[in-house]
Parts: structure tokens; sequence; C-alpha cells
């Protein structure tokens, strides 16, 4: 991002971007939910220090659960929007693009940046 000529910041509902992180990753959870599940806490691990240490836990019991919908939900607020949010301040200038409806459409946004 701190290269990107351009930064679009696209804005949409967090069940909409819930429901296309789980689509994204339908797949390989279907294929091997344990494997699936262990990158997630792997990763998860080496985000604990932003998120903090309540919501490390909260996102590997929400693991454990197999809840990927609150944990992905849990992660969407509590560290990449925050993380994303940080370094949109440091531009200058960047593009909003709202998505409107109940599906996202990477192609559909591109055109309208």
């Amino acid at each position: 991002m701190r290269a990107a000529p351009v930064v679009v910041r696209v804005a949409a509902p967090y069940a909409l971007r819930v429901a296309n992180l789980l689509g994204d990753y339908a797949e390989d959870a279907a294929a091997d939910p344990a494997a699936v599940t262990s990158r997630l806490r792997d990763a998860t691990k080496l985000v604990a220090k932003r998120l903090g240490a309540d919501d490390t836990a909260r996102a590997l019991a929400l693991l454990d659960r197999g809840d990927l919908a609150a944990y992905a939900r849990l992660l969407l607020e509590r560290y990449y929007d925050r993380l994303y949010d940080k370094h949109l301040r440091t531009r200058d200038a960047y593009l909003d693009v709202a998505v409107a409806g109940d599906a996202f459409d990477a192609e559909a946004v591109a055109a309208d940046v």
C-alpha cells in the first residue's frame, strides 16, 4: 500500500465482508478444516501483539468453536480495519468506493475506480 500510486478504500457492510471471506476460504475449509484452523491459529498468533491479549484469546476461542464468521468479523473490526485506517492517515489522498447490494463484485468495484 505504501508504494501504490492510488489507494482505494472499499466500504462494505461487515456481513458482506465476512461472507466474502468465508467464500474465499470455503473450499479449503471443506477439504481440510483442521489445516485451515491451524493456519488461522498461527496467523492469529503472529498478530497477537497488535490485536491485544483479550482479542487474541477471543479469536482463538472462536476458532476452537468453529465459528469462522465471528472470527472473521472480530479480526476485521479489531485488527485489519484499524491497520488499514492507520495507513490511510499517512496518504495524501485515496479513493472511497462504497459497495451497495448484497454481493461483492471486485470487477465492478475496479470499474468504478
